[in-house]
């Protein structure tokens, strides 16, 4: 497969964060703090995405909340505890249900996705422009409204690519029909991008099995040479697994491996990274041996010499749906949700890394105010972690967060 960036296998090396500071076992001290709880108003339930650290602000969407609890877009001073501020609620016109990661320019401009809403009420990408003045208003712009035949229902956010253009995947929809998939009646879904200058193209529309798979779910990559990576979460065989595509520069579209169909090692989920030597790493969802229950999450790399699939670990009886991220020694972390036994999901969660030698360390346990971590982590310039629970917190007044469970956090892991 020549889209493919080539490279050798380079290992992990020990656990450690970019800043150079060790975690050798999971019984060193670690001080989590819950730096704001959502109210509501100004947001509730985080998406699934990690958040984005630009200067001394940290951003990121709510998937619900705001003046009509239809989501908000929310920052966050790095600098000590403090209230999260929506910087812009949805209404429905603009979009519904922000999810996913955003992205910023050189000007401190945002961009990202919504799962709803938007002229057909499929979703949208849309730009929210930084205020010229510190505290002034944040204006919304949508760059597009899926209206079907282009995508659906966007779920992860957007990739910036090296010409200045914007890269992301629609989980339905399309221009053919969705072959032998079951919940894909809208289609199997798109891959989309957006030039610098606003043009709006499709670059690939799944059509399912046994061609090229369904359901993009996770976060594009793009490399130096502009090779857009990513991830479905239904494989070209019989559905299991999900597949690792890439769409090359002039638009070819290959699919370069598929996930383990028939180990049941999970579907792909959350963000996915490349390390310079062009390794892919990420992780599954509902990850389970042979012929056994699906009990777990699945932290894999596929090596771009040979493509090959490597299960690097299981976390036993977890649920993720972070995907991970990369620090500067090369460990991957990021968090788990909690049992899959019983009724659900259980437990406060955790953040992992994953080391060289394959070994799973749980940096700290979250504990109850920050429960049920969809989202994954970042690394600030100092080292600390900070990810959002989507549960949690102080109970609010949010459809999506009922009863008790409360709107969710903000938390900062200080090593």
């Amino acid at each position: 497969m020549n889209e493919f960036p080539l490279g050798h296998r380079r290992g992990l090396t020990s656990l450690g964060l970019a800043a150079g500071l060790l975690f050798a076992t999971p019984s060193d001290a670690a001080t989590v703090t819950t730096a704001t709880a959502f109210d509501g108003s100004n947001g509730a339930v985080p998406a699934q995405g990690n958040l984005l650290f630009d200067a001394q602000m940290l951003y990121g969407a709510a998937y619900a909340g705001g003046v009509a609890d239809l989501g908000t877009i929310f920052q966050l001073p790095a600098s000590g505890n403090a209230s999260a501020i929506a910087i812009h609620s949805f209404s429905g016109a603009d979009g519904e249900h922000p999810n996913g990661s955003l992205v910023a320019d050189a000007q401190g401009n945002l961009y990202g996705t919504t799962a709803a809403g938007g002229a057909s009420n499929l979703g949208t990408v849309f730009e929210l422009v930084k205020p010229a003045v510190q505290g002034g208003k944040w204006t919304l712009t949508v760059l597009h409204s899926f209206t079907g035949p282009d995508g659906a229902h966007p779920a992860v956010g957007v990739s910036r690519g090296p010409d200045g253009s914007l890269y992301g995947v629609a989980y339905d929809g399309g221009n053919v029909p969705c072959v032998a998939f079951l919940g894909h009646p809208e289609g199997c879904g798109t891959v989309f991008k957006i030039s610098a200058a606003g043009n709006f193209h499709i670059l690939h529309t799944f059509s399912g099995f046994p061609l090229d798979g369904a359901g993009p779910g996770t976060n594009l990559v793009i490399d130096p040479a502009g090779v857009v990576i990513g991830t479905t979460n239904k494989a070209t065989n019989s559905g299991d697994g999900g597949s690792l595509f890439t769409i090359s520069p002039t638009g070819t579209f290959t699919n370069v491996t598929e996930f383990f169909p028939k180990a049941r090692q999970g579907y792909p989920v959350g963000n996915i990274v490349r390390d310079p030597a062009g390794n892919v790493y990420g992780m599954t969802a509902l990850a389970g041996g042979l012929g056994g229950p699906e009990q777990g999450a699945g932290i894999w790399e596929v090596t771009a010499l040979s493509h090959k699939q490597l299960l690097l670990k299981i976390l036993d009886r977890q649920v993720s749906k972070s995907g991970v991220v990369r620090d500067g020694a090369g460990n991957l972390l990021g968090t788990t949700t909690g049992s899959v036994m019983g009724a659900g999901v259980t437990g406060a969660g955790t953040v992992f890394a994953l080391n060289a030698a394959g070994s799973a360390v749980t940096y700290v346990q979250l504990g109850t105010p920050n429960l049920a971590p969809v989202g994954g982590v970042i690394l600030d310039p100092s080292g600390a972690l900070w990810g959002t629970s989507s549960a949690g917190g102080q109970i609010c007044q949010s459809s999506a967060s009922p009863g008790a469970a409360g709107c969710g956090t903000v938390f900062k892991v200080v090593p």
